[in-house]
């Protein structure tokens, strides 16, 4: 649906998304911009993946599950190497994502609208996470 809920929840999507990553890369340090181009770099391969399968989430979940897992260890990587705790949280918030793909591939049964929303939720812990790690930053350095 173009027009309607669906539409606005793109919007929704693309304005948070955009907005928090934006805020990361502009005064975070080197782990905020990290996780920021991670869920950017998500976020959009994702969205070609499947808009390539013809907006279905079924054929396309073997490419989504090793992009998923791609960021997955490359969040395990910055919180292994970060002195702040807010990593690991970021790390934690992937893992439900890449357990739906291989629940997913265990049962292909599951329904397609539950596999999506599992999928999109998560995003919204780790944007909030990525915020407040970047507050951090700012506060440290006395930029409030």
């Amino acid at each position: 649906m173009w027009f309607g809920q669906a539409m606005l929840l793109l919007f929704f999507n693309a304005i948070t998304l955009f907005g928090t990553t934006g805020y990361a890369l502009r005064f975070g340090g080197i782990a905020e911009r990290l996780c920021a181009l991670i869920l950017i770099v998500g976020s959009v391969v994702s969205a070609v993946i499947v808009i390539s399968f013809h907006n279905r989430w079924h054929p396309a979940s073997h490419y989504l599950f090793a992009l998923d897992s791609c960021a997955l260890i490359a969040l395990i990587v910055i919180a292994l190497f970060s002195d702040r705790f807010w990593p690991l949280y970021m790390a934690a918030f992937q893992v439900p994502v890449v357990a739906t793909h291989i629940a997913s591939m265990v049962d292909p049964k599951i329904v397609t609208q539950a596999y999506a929303l599992a999928q999109g939720f998560w995003i919204y812990p780790m944007l909030i996470v990525l915020l407040v790690g970047t507050s951090g930053v700012r506060a440290r350095r006395g930029l409030s």
